[in-house]
Parts: structure tokens; C-alpha cells; sequence
């Protein structure tokens, strides 16, 4: 039973993911992937694979209340992941760089935190770690975030470049990646 509402959330995270990443690639709009760096690009994407790798190396999650709490807080993440694509729309990007008919997005999760993306996948891969009751996976979840985390800055001055004081003022307004309460 667990183990099929991750594969549920999995299956509509994966599918709204590719819809709207196909949407935005129909700009045919190419785009500049050396802004984030090399290293960077080459480091999240071998990450990414590693990802994938641990997942379906994984044994079967042991049901009981951590798994549990673990899918419950994966649902959630999804949830908060397919929120983000609806979104960002045709925004999306796999690279810092920002297509040339974007525009400022600050409603849904960004209300929130600048980057939902980051938060969401750091909220999924633990939660996936607790589920799968995975350390490797747990492992390359932080490694990920802290690599995404060092390329937000590349591209927050990317963004400020392309929408200027009113993206600044986002920043201002707008915590990063995890949402101001107080």
C-alpha cells in the first residue's frame, strides 16, 4: 500500500514535469547552459543520475509508522513540486539562464521561498531516504540541495539582470529557500 501512493505522487510529479518542461522547449528558444559554470552543470546532472541509480537499487520500503510519515511528507513534496510547475509555466529552464519571454513569477509557491524547486527536492529526497530507509540517498538529497544551493546564486543575478529593481525587490520581500514565518 505504501509503497504505491509513491509511486502515484512519483508517476503525476514525473508527468507534470515533463509536460511543462516540453511546453517551455517549444519556444525552440536555445538556451546558454555555461552561466551556471562547468563543474556545476556537470556535478547536479551526475547527481541527478545517482539519484535515479539509488531509487531503483532500493529495496522495498518496510511499512510502519516512519515509512509512513516519510510518504506522507513525499506527498506533500510532490504536491508542492507540481504546484511550482503549474507556476512556472513555460518559465522553466534546466540552467540558470532565463528564456527572453519570461516573466517574473511571484505567485503560488514563489510567494514563498525565491527557489520552490530546491525546497522541494530537498522535502522529496528525504523523505524518499526515510521511505526507503536509504542513507545513500539521504547523502546524495544533501549533496544535490548544497550544489543547487551554490548555483542559486548565478542565478538570482541572472534574474536581476533580466527583470531588474522589480526582481530585486523579490529578493528583498522573499526568503530563498525556506519560507519566513515570523
Amino acid at each position: 500500500m505504501l509503497i504505491y501512493l509513491v509511486y502515484i505522487m512519483t508517476a503525476a510529479l514525473l508527468g507534470t514535469g515533463l509536460y511543462y518542461r516540453l511546453q517551455a522547449a517549444r519556444s525552440g528558444e536555445p538556451l546558454d547552459r555555461r552561466g551556471e559554470g562547468w563543474p556545476l552543470l556537470v556535478a547536479i546532472r551526475l547527481c541527478g543520475i545517482a539519484f535515479v541509480a539509488v531509487i531503483l537499487t532500493a529495496e522495498a520500503p518496510l511499512e510502519g509508522p516512519l515509512s509512513w510519515a516519510g510518504a506522507i511528507v513525499f506527498t506533500g513534496a510532490a504536491g508542492w513540486l507540481i504546484w511550482m510547475y503549474r507556476s512556472l509555466g513555460r518559465n522553466i529552464t534546466d540552467t540558470v539562464a532565463v528564456r527572453r519571454g519570461a516573466t517574473l513569477v511571484s505567485h503560488g509557491p514563489y510567494r514563498l521561498v525565491r527557489h520552490p524547486m530546491y525546497t522541494g527536492l530537498l522535502a522529496a529526497g528525504v523523505s524518499l531516504a526515510v521511505v526507503l530507509r536509504s542513507w545513500a540517498l539521504l547523502a546524495v538529497t544533501i549533496v544535490t540541495f548544497t550544489l543547487l544551493a551554490l548555483r542559486s546564486g548565478a542565478e538570482e543575478r541572472f534574474l536581476a539582470e533580466r527583470f531588474g529593481q522589480a526582481y530585486l525587490q523579490y529578493m528583498q520581500r522573499t526568503a530563498r529557500f525556506f519560507p519566513k514565518f515570523i
